[in-house]
């Protein structure tokens, strides 16, 4: 559980990473550990929810949580610091290392705590629903960018297939299933780059690196599959003994994943909300996406703002 905890607490980073200081990531991200352990003991112990790859305890969760404390760790758009957010051509190469290292491990990750006659199943769904994602983003990102490819669409949505079929990698979904899965889940990350992140900016919420579109609305869609794949699962196509291991809960099973989703985004609404607002108490860094306050920098890497705004104004008159 401490592996998967870490993972949560990464993709919160995502969300607020350039907007705060060290002092601020302790007060949001160490309660965050206990938040996160009680939601997984609530999720998978206690409701015994399917979720073998941590759709809704890891990526649900880590997303949800981030996207609620940067309410009042950004509370204004930060269009003068643009240049600053945005991302150089060689780190993008860089990312894109990380990215087809992810894309070949999450089939694993998936299939880690699986039941072992189980592993091939999931591994076999994942990579699928990968597949389709991968596939889906290239075109999205050609119709959506005027017929040219943004490195933001690829690093991000390509993945979002691995997100979505967490909840039911392990069951009876098929080849097709998987691929509708990895479709619908790189088909919104990309559309969430393009439209929506712009407009949570307007309003203030500010996504640092697009984690609601790459981990908040596919681990909502794999959570909805298995609210589908539960309600119609029939233990003769399973077998008596997977049936009941796989839901325990029998028919009602569609209804405990329908709770395990409103429980998760609870708790990580509320939690990032009240611990960020504490840490919006505490000064932010200055000014935001840069590293000079906590690194020393090379004086070529100092940001030169454009404009004579005072740096208070960009940090909510801290």
């Amino acid at each position: 559980m401490g592996m998967y905890s870490v993972a949560s607490h990464l993709i919160t980073l995502g969300g607020i990473i350039g907007k705060v200081s060290l002092e601020q990531l302790m007060v949001l991200q160490i309660p965050q550990t206990v938040m996160y352990g009680l939601n997984w003991y609530i999720i998978q112990l206690v409701l015994k929810a399917t979720d073998i790859g941590g759709s809704l305890v890891i990526h649900v969760f880590g997303c949800y949580y981030g996207l609620a404390s940067t309410i009042f760790l950004s509370k204004r758009p930060m269009k003068s610091l643009q240049e600053a957010h945005e991302s150089g051509y060689t780190s993008d190469l860089f990312s894109m290392i990380g990215t087809i290292f992810l894309w070949i491990m999450w089939p694993s990750f998936n299939a880690a705590t699986a039941f072992p006659h189980l592993q091939y199943r999931v591994v076999i769904n994942t990579v699928l629903s990968l597949c389709a994602a991968a596939v889906v983003t290239f075109a999205w990102s050609s119709i959506l960018r005027g017929g040219k490819l943004v490195m933001e669409d690829v690093q991000n949505a390509t993945l979002a297939g691995g997100v979505a079929v967490g909840c039911v990698a392990d069951l009876y979904i098929g080849p097709g299933g998987a691929l509708i899965i990895g479709f619908f889940a790189g088909t919104v990350s990309c559309l969430g780059f393009r439209f929506l992140n712009p407009w949570l900016a307007s309003k203030g919420i500010y996504d640092t690196c697009g984690i609601n579109n790459l981990h908040g609305m596919p681990g909502l869609i794999g959570g909805l599959s298995s609210v589908v794949v539960s309600g119609i699962a029939k233990s003769s196509v399973y077998g008596a003994a997977d049936y009941h291991e796989l839901f325990p809960h029998g028919k009602y099973q569609w209804l405990i994943q329908l709770a395990a989703i409103g429980i998760t985004l609870g708790i990580a609404i509320a939690s990032g909300a009240l611990f960020g607002f504490l840490a919006s108490l505490i000064p932010a860094v200055k000014p935001p996406f840069h590293d000079s306050e906590a690194w020393e920098l090379p004086s070529s890497h100092h940001l030169e703002l454009k404009d004579e705004t005072p740096l208070s104004d960009y940090t909510d008159g801290r």
